[in-house]
């Protein structure tokens, strides 16, 4: 790739930035970047980053387990129902004490965090040219969410997302939950110039807890 004048472009050197030649990943179709497995149309967790984290032995004290979570926190967006998943996990957190008293709910919530993290799918890149689509829904006080995009005739995932309901939330009726977890999810996703152009749905049973 060159620019007008013939020589290669300074895009990094411009900003002020070095490219390390033992680090650089020159003339290849799939990168690394912060542990992310980057291609034509799509990223993936890297193998390695994803079996280092599975292979970290079962956390027994709060600190560990806080290391965990900051791990696959890092990688939520290619894990679907990601807060659902680790609320038993943060539930030992709260309990107060160092050590950490693991339930059989903890216990299964570790291990399908573990296979979810290591079944990741790949993920598109998201276009900004593009409409996106969100579907959300919350459950157990979460607002989650699958923001997809066109692929020819099917939708593509581009990220999944979950986040917390606030305190005030989690008191509204269900139908309201059910709004507040969609503007949680459309405040996670602020990559549309044209956001009239997107569409946001929802289940139809929005009354259930």
């Amino acid at each position: 790739m060159r620019g007008l004048d013939g020589k290669p472009p300074n895009f990094l050197g411009l900003q002020g930035y070095r490219v390390s030649q033992k680090k650089a990943q020159m003339v290849r179709q799939t990168v690394i970047y912060l542990s992310y497995k980057v291609s034509a149309g799509q990223r993936t967790l890297g193998q390695d980053h994803k079996e280092a984290i599975c292979q970290t032995p079962k956390p027994q004290t709060v600190k560990e387990l806080r290391t965990i979570l900051g791990m696959t926190g890092w990688c939520r967006l290619w894990i679907y129902n990601y807060g659902l998943l680790v609320k038993p996990l943060y539930a030992l957190i709260r309990e107060g004490s160092r050590d950490l008293q693991w339930t059989k709910e903890a216990t299964r919530a570790f291990d399908q965090l573990k296979k979810a993290l290591m079944s990741a799918p790949a993920l598109g890149h998201p276009d900004v040219n593009k409409p996106f689509s969100l579907f959300s829904h919350r459950k157990q006080g979460i607002a989650l969410g699958i923001l997809a995009q066109s692929l020819g005739p099917y939708r593509r995932a581009v990220a999944y997302l979950s986040k917390q309901l606030d305190t005030a939330a989690k008191g509204w009726p269900g139908c309201l939950r059910a709004v507040a977890a969609v503007a949680i999810n459309i405040q996670a996703h602020k990559i549309h110039p044209r956001p009239e152009d997107d569409c946001a749905s929802i289940s139809h049973n929005v009354c259930s807890p």
